[in-house]
């Protein structure tokens, strides 16, 4: 059987011998890909060339009286021609990337290329089932690997970064990336991870669960130290970035702010990461009877005296919620306390919502990418 050379020969005659060849099926195109698209787009391709019902074969018949079939068939082929050369560019980038997959993920687990691309099928059986890539997840593997993880750990993490990178509407390394920073900022397991996305999916009512995690990569860390749950933080972020529409990097620098400043104030650190004064935080506070310690002088988790502040706001006056938004998230990030205090509703309904959210992500996984 011939096989299509993938260079334009200018010479018409052998375009329309070439276009004859096609229609009756003597060329085999001789490219192994291993991606169902593009594989697809070759056979829809094919049928093209063939069925003239097909829009050369419309165009063929609706112009016939004023261009002649030899320019339709140059034109035909010329279309062919490039649709094969960009499938074979596509399968070039994709060879690269899983050569590179390969490589990465043989300096990660220590064993030999041989040994990896038998565990890339494992992987690509995953991309199946998660509607994802071979590449996407053995990148994800390779990040977890890298991180410290167990293979098992690492299989159980990847659907969580696919999924979150799915529903969440951001790149696969990114959804990676922000799932390792929320697990080691509140020191999560694997199953604790797996609620988390359950809760970032479903309070993604008030932000996209991508846009809680990208907000989380910046705050985490801060947050368990302070003293707020993971649920109360992501319930923050959503009321946050609801309010104010900002984006998800702003919202969770904004989170970080408020809850370093009450580190530094708890151990003693009287200037915040911006260089400003903390001195006078608590004795502010104290002025309008927020208590910062508890009765042994110690203090309180941070996710307990919001709770109070919000409660009593509305019995402050404009000078003194001013006051307290500034001791509390510094000069430049006011505005943003200011939001989430008169959002507070929003942020106790998402939290609400985000405790009775097991299961929430693989519901909503299936429905969008499995059963479409």
């Amino acid at each position: 059987m011939k096989q299509i050379n993938i260079k334009a020969n200018l010479d018409e005659s052998e375009f329309r011998k070439k276009l004859k060849d096609i229609e009756s099926g003597k060329y085999d195109v001789n490219i192994n890909v291993n991606s169902k698209n593009t594989m697809q787009g070759l056979n829809n391709i094919s049928n093209s060339a063939k069925n003239t019902t097909t829009v050369f074969g419309r165009l063929k018949n609706a112009v016939s009286g004023t261009f002649s079939s030899r320019k339709i068939e140059t034109t035909a082929y010329l279309a062919l021609l490039k649709e094969i050369n960009d499938a074979a560019e596509r399968a070039k980038d994709t060879m690269i990337q899983l050569d590179k997959v390969v490589t990465d993920l043989s300096v990660a687990t220590g064993d030999s290329r041989s040994s990896v691309k038998d565990l890339l099928k494992d992987y690509n059986s995953m991309a199946k089932q998660l509607a994802s890539t071979t590449t996407q997840v053995g990148q994800a593997a390779d990040d977890y690997l890298r991180a410290g993880k167990s293979m098992k750990e690492s299989n159980q993490l990847i659907k969580d970064s696919i999924m979150l990178s799915k529903l969440g509407q951001i790149n696969s390394s990114e959804a990676t990336e922000d799932l390792l920073a929320t697990m080691n900022g509140f020191d999560m397991s694997v199953n604790q991870v797996n609620d988390a996305l359950d809760a970032m999916v479903a309070i993604d009512m008030a932000a996209s669960s991508g846009d809680i995690a990208t907000a989380l990569k910046y705050c985490a860390s801060s947050a368990d130290i302070a003293g707020v749950s993971f649920n109360k933080l992501a319930a923050m972020i959503g009321t946050v970035q609801d309010k104010t529409m900002q984006s998800a990097e702003t919202v969770g620098t904004f989170m970080n702010t408020l809850l370093s400043r009450y580190r530094n104030v708890k151990i003693g650190q009287f200037v915040d990461d911006d260089g400003e004064s903390l001195s006078d935080v608590e004795t502010i506070l104290n002025s309008v009877g927020i208590k910062l310690r508890d009765t042994n002088h110690e203090f309180r988790d941070f996710e307990t005296v919001l709770d109070e502040v919000a409660k009593s706001w509305n019995t402050y006056s404009s000078v003194q919620q001013a006051s307290i938004a500034k001791a509390f998230s510094g000069t430049r990030q006011q505005n943003r306390f200011l939001a989430l205090m008169e959002g507070y509703n929003k942020t106790l309904e998402l939290t609400e919502v985000a405790a009775n959210s097991a299961g929430t992500a693989v519901e909503k996984f299936n429905k969008s990418y499995k059963e479409s």
